[in-house]
């Protein structure tokens, strides 16, 4: 689905970084001029699309309506197209666009949703002039400091975005694309101002999905590439002509929304959505290295904040049998915890860092300190490494070098040792 008409005589879409649109302070609409009412709130507005007691002869489109805006929906609403809401009512498509039609010359009188239609550029802009319908429902409660029940709010902006996007697409010079592939797995708006030198919505679309694809074919790898690499590759895919240069951010997100079944992990690694809990713990073995001890709900809140969309870890004793399948040396001891039982990793000495090792430590100090605290560090907001963090090393993560002088030398003496580079 892509809706685009007439030919485009307004100006270019703006080139610079606005200031954001999604202020916590709510906006207000402008004093109308018929003497409405201002509304400011989403609940406000979407009280504004369909009249709370409709003629006897508009009833029988109130139903359909609802369902086409998404009040009804149970969840997230999902942008439905014109044929299958004739399938569910068992009407014509052309019937639906009728009633359709008659409810946009409606929605352009609401003065409140043509000033939606104004910020939606802004957010566009802000955005990377690129978003889905979900995001762009999202940034409108942000921007409209709405308050309440967070379902009901998310069904009555994703109503007033579409009314918005509706009545814009039946004007002779639209300034916003929709693009909805067959398979409807995302539903995209993006700038479209050609005819002035501006954005080309349609290459704008093309760009967004061929990320989309980018991603899934990363996700699906048997080694998941590196964040610097997932970087590399979504780069060498060409912008169209006109668009700013997305932040690294931004060009992950769309990558990622516009995706099938690719997911965005906390270090900016695609991995595929559902992945299993076996390969979740595997790959998220960083995370739980350095501790102490760990709680099983410690372990599967590490690997959760890491694959957020993966299978979630089981409980114990099924846990057990996972860290040992995925190489992970913690052990069930129900000593630790004062009694209470945790995982703990094998015993080994611990080494206290000074001064003499800022340039003459073991290579494998510096190491784990980069791959283990730095991760933390960035994964939660309250980790202290004087706190919360035990250098330990283990024997398989030692060269035979290492091993041999281990074994010789006490452990203040370790960072006098000639190691292997």
């Amino acid at each position: 689905m892509e809706t685009r008409r007439g030919e485009r005589s307004r100006g270019s879409s703006a080139r610079s970084r606005p200031s954001s649109p999604t202020s916590s302070q709510p906006v207000r609409a402008k004093e109308p001029s018929n003497g409405e009412p201002h509304v400011s709130t989403v609940g406000e507005l979407a009280a504004l699309l369909l009249p709370t007691r409709p003629p006897r002869r508009e009833q029988a489109a109130q139903p359909i309506l609802r369902r086409l805006l998404g009040l009804d929906a149970v969840g997230r609403p999902r942008w439905l197209t014109q044929s299958e809401i004739a399938r569910e009512h068992k009407l014509t498509r052309a019937r639906i666009g009728q009633i359709l039609g008659e409810a946009r010359k409606k929605w352009t009188k609401i003065p409140a949703l043509s000033e939606l239609r104004e910020e939606i550029v802004s957010i566009l802009a802000y955005h990377g002039q690129i978003l889905t319908v979900d995001e762009l429902a999202d940034a409108n409660v942000s921007r409209r400091g709405a308050a309440g029940e967070e379902n009901l709010l998310a069904r009555e902006s994703f109503a007033i975005v579409r009314a918005a996007l509706e009545t814009e697409s039946e004007l002779a010079q639209p300034r916003f694309l929709l693009r909805r592939p067959r398979d409807g797995h995302v539903v995209l708006v993006v700038r479209d101002d050609p005819e002035t030198g501006g954005l080309d919505g349609p290459k704008l679309a093309d760009y967004a999905l061929r990320l989309g694809e980018e991603a899934d074919a990363l996700a699906r790898a048997e080694t998941l590439p590196s964040p610097s690499r997932v970087q590399e590759m979504l780069r060498v895919i060409g912008p169209p002509s006109g668009l700013a240069v997305l932040t690294t951010n931004r060009l992950l997100r769309i990558a990622t929304r516009c995706s099938r079944q690719a997911a965005l992990s906390s270090r900016l690694e695609f991995y595929p959505k559902g992945m299993s809990a076996e390969r979740a713990l595997r790959l998220a073995q960083g995370s739980l290295a350095g501790a102490k001890e760990l709680t099983p709900a410690q372990i599967q809140e590490r690997v959760l904040g890491r694959y957020p969309e993966a299978q979630p870890l089981p409980a114990r004793p099924e846990l057990d049998r996972l860290l040992q399948e995925a190489g992970c040396d913690l052990k069930w001891t129900a000593a630790a915890r004062g009694g209470q039982g945790a995982y703990v990793p094998p015993h080994v000495p611990t080494f206290t860092i000074s001064s003499r090792t800022s340039f003459g430590a073991p290579r494998i100090f510096l190491k784990k300190l980069v791959s283990d605290v730095l991760d933390r560090i960035d994964q939660f907001e309250d980790f202290d490494p004087r706190r919360d963090y035990a250098l330990t090393l283990s024997d398989a993560e030692l060269s035979a070098v290492e091993r041999a002088a281990r074994h010789e030398t006490t452990a203040s003496d370790l960072d006098k040792i000639g190691l292997e580079p």
